[in-house]
């Protein structure tokens, strides 16, 4: 795959293509799509091992969370103090959020269960910089004004230039303000 540069634009405009040696591209156009937006709540849509939560790692990473971050999806819910940046994009996240809250909505069949977890709380929290797997399993709850990303999987994909060589990782996101 030939390396296209990615930023908020493409990914908005058509979606782009990207192997996990550019996560830091798109974490960049996410957080910089974050940064433009009154929105706090990102609702990630895909298929299991689409990369929704390499997603959210790298996203926590760079906006230097020091914890492992990992799936919550026997926890549902993971919550991270997001440490005080002073630069760039970086300053502007972390001056307007405290928190990354992570949720992983794939286990979550009942919908009385949601009760007990009092997301709206988490949601409505402007401080909290929310990442949502399986937003379809909240949409009851769910407030409308989100930024969704769709990531999905390519599969088969090959380089023009080596046909036979087929590449793998790579994925497509795109993002819906």
């Amino acid at each position: 795959m030939k390396a296209t540069k990615i930023t908020a634009n493409t990914i908005m405009e058509a979606g782009a293509e990207f192997n996990l040696d550019q996560i830091d591209e798109v974490v960049e156009s996410v957080l910089n799509t974050v940064k433009n937006s009154s929105k706090n709540i990102l609702t990630l849509k895909g298929d299991l091992g689409a990369g929704k939560t390499t997603l959210v790692k790298s996203i926590a990473k760079k906006l230097g969370i020091e914890e492992t971050v990992n799936s919550p999806t026997f926890t549902i819910l993971k919550s991270y103090k997001i440490p005080v940046q002073s630069q760039g994009v970086l300053g502007v996240i972390a001056g307007r959020f405290e928190n990354l809250i992570h949720i992983d909505a794939y286990r979550l069949d009942d919908p009385e269960e949601l009760g007990a977890l009092k997301l709206e709380s988490y949601f409505a929290d402007a401080k909290n910089l929310v990442f949502i797997e399986w937003p379809e399993k909240l949409a009851n709850i769910l407030p409308s004004s989100t930024i969704q990303i769709q990531l999905e999987t390519i599969e088969g994909h090959t380089d023009a230039g080596a046909p036979d060589v087929v590449k793998e990782n790579i994925r497509k996101i795109k993002i819906v303000e």
